[in-house]
């Protein structure tokens, strides 16, 4: 045998058992995350989740009482748990006339839009515990692709092990909704997916890698509306990465920018135009008004509820360890009558404000938006107008308080970006002392990292991982100017941010030993 077979035969071993070894860690990851789901009760996202998907299976639409059909949510979680709940659970896809109940919209802490559901789907622990089995495709697809996407970019097999193994502590294992259906774990995957793809068109330039950027991004669309927005911008700007760091010529560049869209459009457009031709409106879903509205609210507050927010939006930790007994801020600011009350959801009264529509008699500002919304919806029922009409009046209302000052919107955006990088406090419960100031502490530089990585690859000169940011940034900066930026909307970027961290680490220590070298 000759030196060059023996030294191949290793270089095949090596991948085989790094493929092993973390195809092993892989599935007993997604195994443990398994033992989490024991069918927790649904509210809010979930339930609204769950009844849509039951009546597309059952009915043949996407709809809230299986009748009309809606708009109301992203219909790729939706067509997803359909698909499991029919082929994968025991759920029947009838149930008795007489078992349909209609949920009260009054019940600010259940749901944000009336439903019609079959009570026995929701009563049942079991049936309850198998729709949420959903949540596993998500966790071994992504912590694939988090393997993909590391790969991709460091050669180290202990950095990969790192990324998947943190971002399952960090993100899937500990996430509050790991035992119910949410839009954050999809979203999370098809943007992980849409990166790796990103980054694989920056090495090859390859008109398939185009195509399936395109395709992956529109997964990501069709599950977080937000992201229409994000990748307008970012497409072209990714087009534009590659021409700046000359890794294809201008003949080249419109092809690749070509197949890229069509891709996006292929999976994008017959959903918003069968919105279209539903409602008149060409989007993804109708949610959108409620979140501009409240963010315009707030932009509202006054300078010592701004300064206040960074104390209100801080983790436990912080909170207790820096402001409070370095900044003198205290817990009672934060309770319904404190000087910070109106940033806290939920306060003393809330409910009964908004169950009336009475948003002066509200105290927090996303109580005062839900009971501006009671007052259009009643508006809306004596007027006989349709229903869907909400959204597009809250909207209309919110857009015209933010132009009312301009300025004072992009000011505000600072402590709700600080809000938003907190996500890892969503991922984890509260612990007191060391280990949730350590967890902070990930949080704060996991996310400091990310945000910092286009610039670093354009003074580095890594277009790889300019490819690699530009989408996770721009989502995280669009919900921190257009939205009330609460930490689960950035949840979906924390394996992005851990496996910043971890290239940032690696690449100084790199530079330190590189320059240290005789």
């Amino acid at each position: 045998m000759t030196i060059q077979h023996f030294n191949l035969k290793q270089f095949n071993l090596l991948h085989a058992f790094k493929f092993l070894c973390m195809a092993s860690i892989i599935a007993m990851l997604t195994y443990a995350s398994s033992l989490k789901i024991k069918g927790h009760p649904f509210t809010w996202d979930p339930l609204e989740i769950t009844v849509a998907s039951y009546h597309l299976w059952s009915a043949g639409t996407i709809s809230t009482d299986g009748v009309n059909p809606s708009n109301f949510r992203e219909p790729l979680p939706i067509a997803i748990t359909a698909a499991h709940m029919a082929l994968m659970t025991h759920v029947p896809k009838h149930f008795p006339q007489n078992d349909f109940v209609k949920s009260e919209n009054s019940k600010l802490q259940v749901s944000q839009v009336n439903l019609t559901y079959p009570q026995a789907l929701l009563a049942s622990k079991s049936y309850l515990q198998q729709i949420s089995y959903v949540n596993l495709y998500y966790v071994a697809i992504s912590l694939l692709a988090i393997w993909w996407l590391s790969s991709l970019l460091s050669t180290s097999f202990v950095i990969s092990i790192l990324a998947v193994i943190s971002s399952w502590i960090f993100f899937y294992y500990n996430f509050t909704y790991l035992y119910r259906p949410i839009t954050e774990f999809p979203a999370s995957m098809f943007i992980l997916l849409a990166t790796a793809a990103a980054i694989s068109l920056y090495r090859r330039q390859s008109i398939l890698m185009a195509f399936f950027t395109g395709v992956f991004l529109a997964g990501a669309t069709l599950t977080k509306a937000a992201a229409l927005y994000v990748t307008i911008v970012a497409i072209p700007i990714l087009i534009l990465g590659m021409l700046y760091f000359k890794l294809i010529n201008l003949k080249k560049a419109l092809p690749l920018l070509m197949v890229l869209l069509t891709g996006y459009a292929i999976c994008t457009a017959p959903w918003m135009l069968r919105n279209y031709y539903h409602f008149g409106e060409l989007n993804i879903s109708q949610r959108s008004g409620s979140v501009l509205l409240v963010r315009a609210l707030k932009n509202q507050m006054s300078n010592d509820e701004y300064k206040g927010a960074f104390y209100a939006y801080a983790p436990a930790s912080f909170k207790e360890k820096i402001f409070e007994k370095v900044l003198n801020f205290k817990p009672e600011d934060l309770k319904a009558r404190g000087a910070y009350g109106k940033l806290i959801r939920y306060q003393t009264g809330d409910s009964e404000a908004v169950a009336l529509g009475k948003p002066e008699n509200a105290i927090s500002y996303f109580a005062k938006m839900r009971a501006i919304e009671t007052q259009m919806r009643y508006q809306i029922k004596r007027n006989k107008q349709p229903t869907t009409a909400l959204d597009s009046q809250v909207q209309a209302q919110a857009m015209q308080l933010i132009k009312e000052n301009l300025k004072n919107h992009f000011v505000m955006s600072a402590p709700f970006a600080w809000r938003l990088v907190w996500s890892f406090g969503d991922a984890n419960p509260k612990s007191p002392g060391n280990k949730s100031i350590l967890i902070d502490a990930i949080n704060l530089f996991s996310f400091f990292a990310l945000l910092s990585l286009p610039m670093i690859a354009i003074i580095r000169k890594k277009p790889e991982w300019f490819a690699f940011s530009i989408f996770g940034v721009g989502l995280f900066w669009f919900y921190a100017i257009f939205s009330h930026a609460i930490p689960r909307y950035s949840a979906p970027l924390i394996p992005l941010a851990l496996l910043s961290l971890l290239l940032v680490i690696s690449h100084l220590i790199s530079c330190i030993t590189t320059r240290n070298k005789p």
